[in-house]
């Protein structure tokens, strides 16, 4: 899609938005004309007005046509005297809790009519609907959510999360700015830039001043998700003629200083290493959790981990999804994080060394959830070394899925790597809940059900058992692990009770897709 099909596409969405904005402002100032003596009325009817002249303006349009037909009936109620004034508020309370264990989309909608029902019931609603709205996916859905904050701007302080789709144009970066500034309590920011493979990928120094001018807006967000969804570019090609130009913004904006050092949490996936050297590298004291995804480059920062050592002191979180550019750099960055980092994901590391991982891994005091990629092969010597526990590290979940086999030959080898992995397993067996091990390298035995056996909260299991490993070892794990409900395919068809752990299956899928259905829909 070319910069002229994008911006057809946003205005044909603004102008979408503007034909709602017109037919809500006509039914908000009729309201008002035939009450002149209602205050509410003639301030609604103000603010209505004053969002239709800026979409308006924005059109460069003189008028904009009201949809036909029936309008919403919300607006047309008079007092919203639907509910009997003298029910006690605590009925009221137990309708809106009932309301919230609906699924995401029945339980706005619920919310939406019982607000408009009556003031009291809009008093007890509107908390809920506009805490975590997530609905400015679209331009169209931006302007109605504007028009709803401008006329109850109480609403905007409400606000904890925002999810916008960015299109890097100027009124679409204001728009989302005002939207910031209506919303002070904003704690968590998540923006996608695009919507399609097909939109416009290039990145140009306006686009780097509109972020800032967006992160600017943002005094209090602590978490920050961005990501990509447009046409792919290699690295050379996503910043023509003005990569000098933006790297420059990316490192002298202050504003972009002052937002890394407000920052808690930040993850950045899709093609987006200018998002990162603008936040990252910079003072960030308050930094706990770092998320980067498969598409950041190694390249483009070769000391990036030994430099954030020296940016934030007090890592809790670290997910490397993309390539590390050495072992030594991640040894150096768990050494300084020692005491405070909890999980570890690393997903590659691209100039390998044998035994970094073990050393990175063994200097973590506190560590809890491990998970090593494909791109990180372990010897044994690695997993000895992680095996090795300190008093505080207490595992809730490890993933290891590439060990190294270039003496898997070797009689002992397997039976060496069982041992190391059953030291592993029973040295966190009370808080262990996940465990996923290489399946196409080891292969583990009767010796590791009765590691499991002593693990009360396994939930997940993901392992290959060798041929030694019968039914009844199996199933001795539905007593032994009353919360085992992730399996391999080999316990069904070992078990003489395949019943019982399909149901544990079933059971588990259930509560997923209810909790799935109960989250509002997200970007990414």
């Amino acid at each position: 899609m070319d910069d002229g099909q994008e911006a057809n596409g946003l205005h044909q969405e603004t102008w979408n938005a503007a034909i709602q904005i017109a037919t809500l402002t006509r039914i908000i100032t009729l309201r008002a004309t035939s009450n002149p003596q209602d205050e509410e009325a003639q301030r609604r009817a103000c603010l209505a007005l004053g969002v239709y002249n800026k979409v308006a303006a924005f059109l460069q349009v003189d008028e904009i046509p009201v949809e036909e037909g029936p309008h919403i009936g919300y607006l047309t109620t008079n007092n919203g005297d639907l509910v009997r004034r003298y029910l006690p508020t605590e009925i009221y309370e137990a309708v809106i809790a009932h309301v919230l264990e609906f699924e995401y989309s029945a339980r706005q909608r619920t919310l939406i009519s019982l607000s408009a029902s009556s003031k009291r019931l809009r008093h007890l609603a509107e908390p809920h609907l506009y805490k975590q709205p997530r609905g400015a996916h679209s331009i169209e859905r931006q302007w109605r959510f504007m028009f709803s904050l401008v006329l109850e701007p109480q609403r905007g302080h409400l606000v904890q999360s925002l999810e916008f789709q960015w299109y890097p144009r100027p009124d679409n970066t204001n728009l989302i700015i005002d939207i910031l500034h209506a919303c002070p309590n904003v704690r968590d920011l998540q923006i996608q830039r695009g919507s399609s493979m097909s939109d416009v990928g290039l990145i140009t120094g306006e686009d780097v001043t509109h972020l800032a001018s967006i992160f600017a807006a943002s005094p209090r967000v602590t978490q920050f998700w961005y990501a990509t969804f447009t046409e792919w570019l290699p690295e050379s090609d996503r910043y023509g003629d003005e990569q000098e130009e933006i790297h420059h913004l990316c490192d002298v904006d202050r504003r972009f200083t002052r937002f890394s050092a407000q920052l808690q949490e930040l993850a950045v996936h899709g093609q987006a290493n200018w998002v990162i050297r603008a936040l990252l590298l910079k003072p960030a004291p308050r930094l706990k959790s770092l998320t980067l995804g498969q598409d950041t480059h190694y390249d483009y920062f070769p000391s990036l981990l030994p430099g954030l050592t020296l940016c934030t002191r007090r890592l809790e979180n670290l997910e490397m999804r993309c390539a590390i550019a050495n072992g030594r750099d991640l040894i150096i960055a768990c050494k300084v994080w020692s005491t405070s980092l909890r999980v570890l994901r690393v997903d590659k590391i691209e100039r390998f060394s044998h035994g970094c991982l073990g050393d990175a891994v063994e200097a973590l005091e506190v560590l809890e959830n491990l998970h090593l990629g494909y791109g990180c092969v372990l010897t044994q010597g690695d997993l000895e070394a992680i095996a090795r526990s300190r008093p505080q590290q207490r595992f809730k979940s490890i993933s290891i899925t590439d060990v190294d086999t270039t003496e898997s030959s070797l009689p002992t080898w397997m039976h060496r790597t069982e041992r190391i992995i059953e030291s592993l397993m029973l040295s966190h067996s009370s808080t262990l809940t996940t465990v996923h091990l290489d399946p196409h390298t080891i292969q583990l035995g009767k010796r590791m059900i009765l590691s499991c056996k002593q693990m009360p909260n396994l939930e997940d299991l993901i392992v290959t058992f060798s041929s030694d490993v019968t039914g009844a070892d199996v199933d001795s794990l539905l007593e032994s692990c009353p919360k085992l409900r992730s399996v391999p395919q080999k316990f069904q068809e070992l078990s003489s009770q395949p019943g019982k752990w399909e149901e544990r299956y079933a059971a588990r899928n259930r509560e997923l897709d209810a909790e799935f259905e109960r989250l509002p829909p997200s970007l990414g």
